[in-house]
């Protein structure tokens, strides 16, 4: 207490943690901005394996990570979840952190955890202390970790965030490609809980795909966090990294459907999902296939919602898909009357009256934005590039792409790729 009788800023904090930790049984941990442990709860913690004690667990969870505006869960290649909550850079708890776990989202089969620590290279010998820590966590699903991550925020800041907040917040970088999926498919198109698939109720599965069709990301999100907490049934007893990339096609598989319906073209939208599956396919670590499949979902929302935002009549709908396609064939206005059902002149002027634009005006966009996958994405020259999207020669190429990119296409690949383009 201080000489006014009101107790001290940490006094106060630490009262906060002892109530969180008596309202969830959640493990609870206080640090200074240095990362050192100033209080925790309970006092027999339960310490990682990999670790010689809880201050070196502690160090080795902040890493190089820094303090973040909002609460950020956090998922390690043991299945452990634990939530960080910044005490914020000013004010009366300016400095430290509020870590929240660890914690697992299942009471997992002894037989799925051994195939777990056997995918992770556990030395047999070391496997049963493993087993008696996963039963010592206490088990929530990652849902109601985010929630105590609102109320800590909010009892800081008095801020109000949704879950959604902490959901895009959450989402790390993918750390096993030097490509993101979403621009793999790009290049492509121009050249949770124990093994198994999901028992939920058909109404949360509708709902879920409905979000996708509508092209509503945030909504997606939201009911994505709430059907992995639901209760799944068994496709790999023996390998949880191989349990969640079954768990990751059926989902890509089901959104894939939902936003072709949704009016996503069905070329992009395969293409889509052939990429996010191997990309998948190509990752050592659950928690990386589960943020896979988030990023996956995500991008089926975009790009209905790009869809959603052109919605057009029939005739030029199949017409816009028509040149999707066949994007490095010859367009000519008869080849796109034919295919879209109508006639030339009735063509031509829907179109324009639709889009605002004319079909040479739409179809050199389309040309230039995939100059631009080619351009950051590809090694091909400036030449090549002109060639296979069929402009006249190249200096007509560079001409079009500046009038609707603002820059030469020399110029944009090196700011892509960050370096200078001498002489434009």
């Amino acid at each position: 207490m201080n000489m006014t009788g009101r107790p001290h800023h940490e006094d106060r904090l630490d009262h906060f943690c002892h109530l969180l930790y008596e309202a969830t049984l959640l493990p609870i941990i206080r640090t200074d901005k240095a990362g050192l442990i100033q209080s925790c709860r309970p006092d027999t913690f339960p310490v990682n394996p990999k670790y010689g004690g809880l201050q070196e667990q502690v160090t080795g969870w902040i890493g190089e990570r820094s303090p973040a505006a909002v609460p950020k869960l956090h998922s390690t290649p043991f299945l452990e979840n634990f939530l960080f909550v910044s005490t914020g850079e000013e004010g009366e708890f300016a400095g430290g952190r509020i870590i929240i776990g660890p914690a697992v989202s299942a009471v997992w089969p002894e037989e799925l955890l051994n195939g777990l620590l056997q995918d992770l290279k556990v030395p047999q010998g070391q496997r049963p202390a493993w087993i008696a820590y996963y039963r010592n966590l206490p088990v929530i699903d990652k849902s109601r970790l985010l929630y105590a991550g609102l109320l800590v925020h909010e009892w800081l800041t008095g801020q109000f965030l949704d879950l959604v907040d902490l959901i895009d917040a959450s989402e790390p970088a993918d750390e096993g490609s030097a490509l993101k999926p979403a621009a793999l498919t790009s290049l492509r198109l121009s050249g949770t809980r124990e093994a198994g698939v999901y028992h939920h109720s058909p109404d949360t599965e509708k709902l879920f795909l409905k979000h996708i069709q509508h092209g509503d990301k945030k909504e997606l999100l939201r009911a994505f966090a709430v059907l992995t907490d639901q209760g799944v049934g068994i496709l790999s007893r023996r390998s949880p990294l191989r349990h969640q990339k079954n768990i990751a096609i059926t989902v890509i598989t089901l959104a894939t459907r939902a936003a072709m319906e949704g009016g996503m073209f069905p070329e992009e939208a395969y293409t889509l999902s052939d990429v996010h599956i191997q990309h998948i396919e190509e990752l050592g670590e659950v928690t990386k296939v589960e943020n896979a499949l988030q990023t996956a979902l995500g991008d089926f929302a975009d790009g209905v919602k790009r869809s959603l935002d052109q919605r057009v009549s029939r005739p030029i709908a199949i017409c816009q898909r028509y040149i999707f396609d066949h994007l490095y064939e010859e367009l000519s206005l008869p080849v796109l009357a034919k295919a879209s059902g109508v006639s030339t002149v009735h063509l031509s002027r829907l179109f324009r009256r639709e889009t605002g634009i004319s079909l040479t005006e739409y179809i050199q966009r389309q040309r230039v934005e995939e100059a631009k996958q080619l351009l950051a994405l590809s090694a091909y020259s400036l030449s090549d590039i002109s060639a296979r999207l069929l402009f006249h020669d190249q200096s007509y190429f560079t001409k079009v792409f500046k009038k609707y990119a603002g820059v030469t296409p020399k110029q944009y690949r090196h700011r892509r790729l960050g370096t200078a383009a001498p002489g434009g």
